[in-house]
């Protein structure tokens, strides 16, 4: 019987499970801190970003720096059996 650390077919090792909690987890501590509303205030003081508001611009990037986070977080994962 293979070791946690060594991989196993297609079986999800206690360690990819482990790499994958602590992963998802900086992802929602990152999304708590973009979308906290005093960080927010402060891009909706005003100003332009190719005509559109200041607060919007922010709000995208945000959501998409979450987006990415999660999806780079899963592959990783899921590449190689979990193998950084």
């Amino acid at each position: 019987m293979p070791t946690p650390s060594q991989k196993s077919g297609d079986d999800f090792t206690v360690v990819q499970y482990s790499r994958l909690t602590r992963r998802l987890a900086a992802v929602f501590v990152l999304a708590l801190v973009l979308f906290h509303p005093p960080l927010m205030t402060i891009f909706g003081q005003g100003g332009q970003i190719g005509g559109y508001p200041l607060l919007f611009a922010y709000l995208f990037a945000s959501w998409a720096a979450v987006v990415v986070g999660l999806f780079l977080a899963v592959r990783a994962v899921g590449r190689d059996g979990g193998v950084d």
